[in-house]
């Protein structure tokens, strides 16, 4: 999906030989609100268009139904939650705590493959990708906890990962990709584009299993 403003120029002509022009502009995608800088509280996120880029929120994000949210370059200092977005793309950004998207409508991104414009992500705690509907990327990401990825109705992408914890993949058949992928470049366009494997080959996931108790 393209985003951005276009402009079109509309002429008409009458029969009789008359014309008349005018100017047209459409906007398509776009972030139609953007965060920047410290926010020392939490941040709910509700309904249309939101880009975070390079902002640091002290406590947890929610992202609530319908909403198209891009997060780059940003530091969150509480868990991100997710319930029933439209799309969800996060790139290049620090979590403290769970991260979590369930029920999405459209695509779901956290992190791109090596070499693509969406950085890969840190997570100190688990991550849930679950029920979405669309496309599901996880790519590059260090995950301190366990990620569950499970019950996604789209092309379930998984590449290069390093996860601390358990790692459980559950997708429909025929529906899970493991190799690197391409995603949409610039903040304004992260949540609205939908991530195209390569034909590059596969890069499995690196599981790194719990540090043993002191004896």
């Amino acid at each position: 999906m393209l985003a951005g403003t276009f402009d079109f120029t509309v002429q008409a002509a009458g029969s009789a030989g008359a014309t008349a022009t005018a100017s047209l502009s459409i906007t398509v995608g776009g972030s139609a609100t953007k965060v920047t800088g410290t926010h020392n509280r939490p941040l709910t996120i509700g309904a249309g268009v939101t880009c975070l880029d390079q902002a640091t929120i002290s406590g947890p994000l929610t992202i609530t139904a319908g909403a198209v949210v891009s997060i780059q370059a940003s530091t969150l200092g509480g868990p991100l939650s997710a319930g029933r977005p439209a799309r969800v793309a996060v790139c290049g950004s620090t979590v403290s705590g769970p991260a979590s998207v369930t029920g999405a409508a459209g695509p779901v991104l956290l992190g791109g493959a090596s070499g693509t414009p969406c950085p890969a992500d840190t997570v100190t705690g688990v991550v849930n990708l679950i029920g979405n509907v669309g496309d599901v990327t996880l790519g590059g990401a260090t995950i301190n906890g366990p990620a569950h990825i499970a019950g996604n109705g789209g092309r379930v992408t998984v590449s290069g990962d390093a996860i601390g914890g358990r790692q459980a993949l559950l997708a429909t058949p025929a529906a899970l990709w493991w190799r690197a992928t391409r995603s949409a470049g610039r903040c304004r366009a992260l949540a609205t584009n939908r991530p195209r494997p390569m034909a590059a080959s596969p890069t499995p996931a690196t599981v790194r299993p719990p540090a043993s108790a002191p004896a």
